[in-house]
């Protein structure tokens, strides 16, 4: 039986450099941008924290399941 293996879209520029897309780097690109709005306000509950991201955030004019809920700005 073949095992199925998923990864994210992966393209190479040089030997020491890719590009990355899919949840597996979008989901540490969200909490680094979290833990930087913490950083600015440390008095914010999750709630306050999920709507500057949702407010800010760009459409990218692609459906939700090809940019998921929108991009980080």
């Amino acid at each position: 039986m073949q095992s199925l293996i998923y990864s994210s879209k992966q393209t190479t520029i040089t030997n020491y450099y890719v590009t990355m897309s899919g949840t597996s780097m979008a989901t540490p690109m969200v909490a680094g941008t979290v833990a930087l709005l913490l950083e600015q306000n440390p008095t914010w509950t999750p709630d306050e924290v999920k709507q500057q991201l949702m407010s800010t955030a760009v459409d990218l004019g692609f459906e939700p399941n090809q940019q998921g809920a929108e991009e980080v700005n």
